[in-house]
């Protein structure tokens, strides 16, 4: 197919879907408009069928997580973790402090359970306790929908954008968490300042509260969700997946769950939204097509190289504009090839602006349309113009704000290290990886100990460590070489144009081919 032809196709097919989703005719699903979508892209050479199969298996395990996770926030409702929740909430007695305790339970929910339990169980939730209380819903049901984006900054476990981009940042669960807990808590601080002066008519109405009867707290719960996030972090140190971990506390859930009665196994078959899991396969082979037929040349000229205050910022304004033109989850699909060389700072800065930018326009994540939903089946509408404008005051100084403060953590704590395998940049200061190159005659990258270390690579494709008295150096999979010592950052430059891996052949950056990069980008690296 001609690709000028192949590239408006697979725009189209975007569109349509993102389209779909917005609207949702009758109440259908987005997997309905997805799916032939995926199919027409494949079928009329947009895309591969052998790209698109990548791009599936790429995206599998992620999918299966965020099932894992959904499960989990599931089984912690059918618990009463909720309705415990609203009657912590009920005891505020006024509309600011209900207001500042809504900040805070929605915070902790995204961040440990996702946003799509913010939005979907804490909800309504919140409704209740505000019509409990008598006062105007308005202002903290907006705090559910503005968390559920911003307050997912926290975890990798918290927003799937965050699961497509954490394996890229290079880094472990505890240090993602501790990089991304400042600006975190900047962001919500900041939103809930901003919260109380916009909505300062609808706080000022008096409570009249009705007696309600409270709820116990089930402790059984939140000691399994203790310990998932316990074996989160355990999983990442010992190199295990972290959806064994989220399996596991479901499992624990559903188990006990089931013999008590309070669940089915057709709620968790509910639980587990097949539906929404194959919408994302099918986004991720569309995004794809999207971007192998020019979409990563067009954004890559406004996404500068390396992790300066000024890169980050401007990496976080791309991310957050793209995200309310196409919806947040192919905007991180589409610009994490594109950062992911440049280190875990690119890639955290990437998350801050497609989790804070959606909070502009209620079409900016799916979180939001979920929100939508919801408000409508509780008879409220939703004021674009309201929205946008509240969006306006907290977006801009928030992206700033957090971004501001994980230019600092970078400096404080540092970024981390990254795989040492093909298509992928190191970090300094660790050993290579022995994982070896998936296609034969790619480029190993290796960032080793300092300026007078180069990466090596054993004849079978293995990278086999750093040698001393050289520089770092791109060296082919299956030779090894050894460059003179000279002045240089203690990190590998690109390759250079055509030395990449075949097209097709993934990489340790997410996936990504070489025609995934429109131009040979570097790591921005310290001497």
């Amino acid at each position: 197919m001609p690709s000028a032809l192949a590239e408006s196709v697979a725009v189209l097919a975007l569109l349509g879907v993102l389209a779909f989703a917005v609207a949702r005719p009758r109440g259908r699903p987005e997997v309905v408009a997805a799916v032939p979508a995926a199919v027409l892209v494949v079928a009329t050479g947009a895309l591969p069928l052998a790209r698109a199969v990548d791009e599936v298996v790429r995206l599998a395990p992620v999918a299966g997580f965020l099932a894992a996770v959904l499960v989990l926030s599931q089984l912690c409702a059918d618990d009463g973790l909720f309705e415990a929740a609203g009657g912590w909430l009920a005891r505020a007695g006024g509309p600011h402090r209900l207001l500042a305790l809504v900040f805070v339970v929605a915070a902790v929910t995204t961040a440990v359970l996702s946003l799509d339990a913010t939005v979907v169980l804490l909800t309504p939730v919140v409704f209740a306790t505000a019509g409990r209380l008598g006062v105007r819903a308005r202002p903290h049901v907006y705090a559910c929908t503005h968390l559920a984006n911003s307050a997912s900054l926290l975890l990798p476990v918290s927003n799937l954008t965050n699961l497509l981009a954490f394996a890229a940042a290079g880094v472990s669960f505890t240090r993602f968490t501790a990089l991304m807990a400042v600006p975190w808590l900047v962001v919500v601080v900041a939103e809930y300042l901003v919260f109380r002066r916009f909505f300062a008519g609808d706080l000022t109405v008096p409570a009249t509260p009705r007696a309600a009867s409270g709820h116990p707290v089930p402790v059984f719960a939140l000691v399994v969700l203790a310990s998932t996030l316990a074996e989160f972090v355990v999983a990442s140190l010992v190199g295990v997946e972290p959806v064994w971990a989220a399996v596991a506390g479901a499992a624990v859930l559903a188990v006990r769950g089931l013999a008590r009665r309070r669940t089915t196994a057709a709620g968790l078959a509910r639980a587990v939204s097949l539906p929404f899991l194959v919408f994302v396969l099918a986004l991720g082979v569309v995004v794809r097509a999207v971007v192998d037929n020019g979409l990563d040349t067009a954004v890559g000229h406004l996404v500068p190289a390396g992790t300066s205050l000024l890169a980050l910022l401007a990496i976080a304004g791309v991310a957050a504009v793209l995200a309310n033109l196409v919806n947040n989850l192919p905007a991180v699909l589409v610009l994490l090839p594109l950062v992911a060389p440049a280190g875990a700072g690119a890639v955290l800065a990437l998350l801050i602006g497609v989790n804070l930018g959606p909070n502009l326009t209620y079409v900016g994540s799916l979180a939001t349309l979920l929100w939508r939903r919801v408000l409508h089946d509780h008879d409220r509408g939703v004021d674009l113009g309201e929205y946008t404008r509240l969006g306006l005051l907290t977006v801009p100084g928030t992206v700033v704000l957090a971004v501001l403060a994980l230019w600092g953590g970078l400096h404080v704590i540092g970024g981390g290290s990254r795989p040492c395998s093909s298509g992928s940049p190191r970090a300094p200061g660790r050993r290579a990886s022995t994982r070896p190159a998936p296609t034969r005659g790619a480029t190993t990258w290796c960032c080793c100990t300092s300026a007078t270390t180069t990466c090596r690579a054993s004849r079978t494709g293995r990278s086999r460590g750093c040698s001393a008295a050289a520089t770092p150096s791109v060296t082919p999979a299956g030779t090894s070489r050894t460059s003179p010592t000279r002045p240089a950052p203690s990190c590998c430059a690109p390759p250079p144009t055509g030395s990449a891996a075949r097209p097709g052949s993934s990489s340790a950056t997410g996936g990504s081919s070489a025609r995934s990069s429109p131009r040979p980008r570097a790591p921005r690296c310290s001497s």
